[in-house]
């Protein structure tokens, strides 16, 4: 598990976003880019969990089977059981909602660490 320190700071950082930050920023951006901004939320190239896994293989992608949603759950952290955390952050359409989602997550990525 190549990333789990990552996932550690990711699960603090979901957990220690205030719905003020979320507000302040949504009010100057996109709520897809106040995802990307505070969290790397969005896609490989901002997701702080695969750049720790990325792999440099021509394209440069990351490699999921090293990333601790794979280890511990078997899936990649939006398939499977994490699915359903992952679509609420990607579909919290403000800022409250988006806060409520990352808390969900953050509890959902403590409980399949404990296992």
């Amino acid at each position: 598990m190549k990333n789990l320190k990552e996932f550690e700071a990711l699960i603090k950082r979901y957990e220690t976003i205030t719905l003020e930050e979320i507000e302040d920023m949504f009010a100057k951006t996109l709520l897809c880019d106040v995802k990307r901004r505070l969290t790397g939320f969005g896609g490989v190239s901002n997701c702080t969990l695969c750049k720790a896994v990325w792999l440099w293989d021509g394209w440069g992608c990351p490699d999921c089977e090293e990333c601790a949603y794979k280890e511990l759950t078997g899936c990649m952290c939006s398939r499977g059981d994490n699915s359903p955390t992952y679509s609420g952050i990607e579909k919290a359409s403000n800022p409250k909602q988006l806060l409520t989602a990352y808390r969900t997550r953050a509890a959902y990525m403590k409980l399949i660490l404990e296992k």
